[in-house]
């Protein structure tokens, strides 16, 4: 699976265990995904004088931390970040597929050494906030964009006609009326009382 080079390495790694009094410390993976690399560095000024690492995992992993240690002494800390995976595995010749995160774990270690030092070097104020910012790559926090008010939505206003029926007004009879049709139904009353009575003296 491995080749001879790779199982070399690993049965004699470099630059193992703890460094004291490291300027840079990096951690990178989880013991519950199984691997876990720890790198140490001594720095000169910018220059790396001194890397150690403490890996646990597999073959991959010891070994590809063990190769970084030795090509990033007496690199600067800008140019130990330009390693790549290819460069380590060009070291060992060649990886299993998928063996790869071995390299990849050992970079993001260094990167993450990095990152912390320039960290302690701001809180101590050797640094400026825009050196560090470049530094990490890191920029300035935008200003939050005024949010214009929202336009108030138009509402169409639908208006329902309702139909109306309207209802004819009664027409009251005049008290006139009334007296008039009184009269009439009295002298109808009359009229047919007095032919009666002329009938019945005729009869006689």
């Amino acid at each position: 699976m491995y080749n001879e080079k790779v199982l070399s390495i690993f049965s004699n790694p470099q630059n193992m265990g703890r460094l004291k009094n490291a300027d840079m410390v990096g951690k990178a993976g989880e013991v519950e995904d199984g691997d876990v690399v720890k790198l140490y560095f001594k720095l000169q000024k910018d220059i790396i004088k001194q890397a150690t690492f403490e890996t646990f995992g597999c073959v991959s992993a010891i070994v590809c931390s063990s190769v970084l240690t030795e090509l990033v002494i007496d690199k600067s800390i800008e140019q130990a970040l330009k390693l790549k995976v290819e460069d380590i595995v060009a070291v060992v010749d060649q990886l299993p597929v998928g063996k790869e995160h071995g390299a990849e774990l050992a970079l993001k270690a260094l990167a993450e050494a990095v990152a912390n030092h320039y960290k302690e070097l701001f809180k101590a104020g050797k640094i400026k906030e825009d050196e560090y910012n470049k530094l990490t790559h890191k920029e300035k926090p935008k200003k939050a964009a005024k949010k214009e008010p929202k336009k108030a939505k138009k509402v169409k206003k639908v208006v329902k006609v309702v139909e109306v029926k309207k209802e004819e007004p009664k027409v009251e009879e005049k008290p006139e009326e009334k007296k008039e049709v009184h009269n009439v139904s009295k002298l109808m009353l009359l009229t047919k009382k007095i032919t009666t009575t002329t009938t019945k003296n005729t009869t006689k």
